[in-house]
């Protein structure tokens, strides 16, 4: 397993991410999750992202065309202020869900 510091957010904040070479997501933990952990598997401390915390950041919602395109087609029962959605399962059987937000990268 590997993983990568990101910074994320005007100001940057850093973030460790894992590297998944058959995925074309990487995804950090956001401060409203409730069940997150706050440390990885192996020790590390993670960073909760928080939108609000940057000046740079915008919420995907569901009517935008990034998020129709990803999902190839209108997101059923789509309302504008509704945050784009996204799910994966990993072939272990493990998952993410959320939803997508814009923001800096360094």
């Amino acid at each position: 397993m590997y993983f990568t510091k990101l910074g994320i957010g005007s100001p940057k904040k850093d973030y460790y991410v894992q590297v998944d070479t058959g995925s074309d997501l990487m995804w950090v933990n956001c401060i409203e999750c409730s069940r997150c952990p706050k440390k990885s598997d192996i020790g590390m401390d993670l960073t909760l992202y928080d939108p609000k915390g940057s000046h740079t950041s915008e919420l995907i919602s569901c009517d935008q065309d990034f998020c129709s395109s990803t999902f190839d087609g209108p997101v059923s029962g789509c309302k504008a202020e509704i945050p784009c959605p996204y799910s994966i399962t990993y072939g272990d059987g493990s998952s993410t869900t959320g939803y997508y937000v814009r923001d800096y990268l360094t």
